[in-house]
């Protein structure tokens, strides 16, 4: 049986910090989700008021019967796409969590979810069978961990994302055979004792753990990897790039037929490099990031610092 995973005790929220400000959303990271008229208060209201293209944007403190009302809704259920997210202050020091685990949304594709207390990222199949994107984004307190499966899920972003139980997490990812992009930032309470966290990503372009602080031990099968983003994790300390995939994702889905990518990593802020060979795999083409006599004893060629984040982005 696995040991209990510490906590996440950098990303836990106190109960000042609930009641703190929203961080600006860049507004690309929502800019498909389309405004509802009026200043909605609960989810009757936007049922009532969105436009017919069947996307759903929520300006309120969204509460766990706002959430299913509007799932059994006709508008909730015709959804594509739906944004939660409120510029208030949470008065509440304990707040109430949603559980999207009770909903279902047949057709929504895009869900993104800012400032707001969730219960944990369960997202199945069943309940969510067309989600391609999902952006999560300032969780109010940490999440209880992740379980969910979504085998058509194109894109992740988690960020200011903090989580009690990392077990899920994973699983969870890897199930996504057709994710092409994961982009993180303080995804917190990553940490396994004397465990790796092991991604199997058939179809992933670009992996991003930026701040990922707690991350320590990392396995990674992922033929099609061209960026790889190890920025600022301060914790890591082995990386291991696998050339077969682990048991257990034998199906066609995790499937490869060529010749696997280059790729790039970035490592700026280490002072250590990390173990393992995600350095020194013939797949590595390009390390980015500060120098420093341990990375050059070992052998990584890198490129000046001040060429490295241009570079990175354009690999």
């Amino acid at each position: 049986m696995d040991a209990k995973p510490k906590k996440a005790t950098r990303a836990a929220t106190s109960a000042k910090n609930l009641k703190r400000k929203k961080e600006e959303t860049p507004a690309s990271d929502i800019s498909d989700m389309a405004a509802a008229g009026g200043d909605n208060a609960n989810a009757k209201k936007i049922c009532e008021t969105i436009s017919e293209e069947q996307r759903v944007k929520f300006e309120s403190v969204l509460t766990q019967p706002d959430l299913e009302e509007l799932a059994a809704s006709e508008r909730g259920k015709n959804a594509t796409a739906l944004s939660i997210g409120t510029e208030a202050e949470y008065e509440d020091d304990d707040p109430p969590a949603i559980d999207f685990g009770a909903v279902s949304f047949p057709n929504l594709e895009s869900l993104a979810v800012y400032f707001q207390a969730v219960k944990a990222f369960n997202f199945q199949a069943k309940d969510y069978p067309k989600l391609k994107h999902l952006y999560m984004n300032n969780m109010i307190g940490n999440i209880e961990g992740f379980d969910f499966d979504l085998p058509l899920l194109e894109t992740i972003n988690f960020q200011h994302v903090g989580a009690d139980d990392p077990r899920g997490f994973g699983k969870s990812v890897s199930r996504s055979t057709k994710l092409s992009n994961f982009t993180s930032y303080k995804l917190w309470g990553l940490h396994m004792r004397n465990k790796y966290l092991t991604l199997v990503l058939p179809n992933c372009e670009s992996v991003d753990f930026y701040r990922s602080d707690t991350l320590v031990r990392v396995k990674l099968w992922a033929p099609k990897l061209r960026r790889l983003n190890l920025q600022a994790c301060f914790d890591l300390a082995e990386v291991i790039i696998l050339d077969d995939k682990p048991h257990g994702y034998k199906r066609k889905e995790y499937e490869f037929l060529g010749e696997p990518s280059k790729y790039a990593v970035n490592v700026m802020n280490m002072v250590d490099p990390p173990g393992g060979n995600v350095l020194t795999h013939p797949r590595c083409a390009r390390v980015f990031g500060k120098t420093c006599g341990e990375f050059l004893a070992k052998g990584v060629h890198q490129d000046k610092p001040e060429d490295d984040l241009v570079q990175f982005a354009d690999f």
